[in-house]
């Protein structure tokens, strides 16, 4: 049998719009670049930087879908578990396409500066993990006295 978990608790709607937020940073980040591109300060000269540009391009459709899901969990009572895998997925779709284009890009502009981004966001998305993990690991051996920590406050 399988052991039935409860439903995850929401979203709260404050971190809601905070996350809608940075997706919006996110796709007008993308258009900026893809602006720059159309105005001819960004040549896409080599097959790298028709890569680049082309992971930017596809994060912006990406990143309105989950914006207008976002929208529909913020003016919903009630959201399905489904809705916020849906919008998950399309974030962190959304924004790693254009961190991965943006870091191709500069690669192709200056290898040097590319490689230290590409090596600084590699190294804090482990750093990312890492603390994700240590932060669960906290919680599943705690257990339920997780909110005293809320109460001291």
């Amino acid at each position: 049998m399988s052991k039935k978990y409860p439903d995850p608790e929401p979203v709260k709607s404050s971190l809601q719009v905070e996350m809608k937020g940075v997706l919006s940073a996110f796709v007008a980040f993308s258009v900026a670049i893809l602006i720059l591109v159309i105005e001819g300060s960004i040549k896409a000269d080599t097959s790298l930087a028709i890569l680049a540009l082309s992971l930017i391009a596809v994060a912006i459709p990406v990143g309105v879908v989950a914006y207008i899901i976002s929208l529909k969990i913020l003016n919903s009572a009630r959201v399905p578990l489904v809705g916020y895998r849906k919008l998950e997925f399309c974030v962190n779709l959304s924004m790693s396409l254009t961190i991965v284009g943006f870091v191709f890009l500069l690669f192709q502009s200056n290898p040097v500066l590319g490689l230290v981004l590409a090596v600084a966001t590699i190294g804090c998305f482990f750093l990312l993990i890492n603390a994700v993990d240590s932060w669960n690991r906290s919680l599943l051996n705690r257990g339920s006295d997780v909110s005293d920590d809320i109460n001291k406050e």
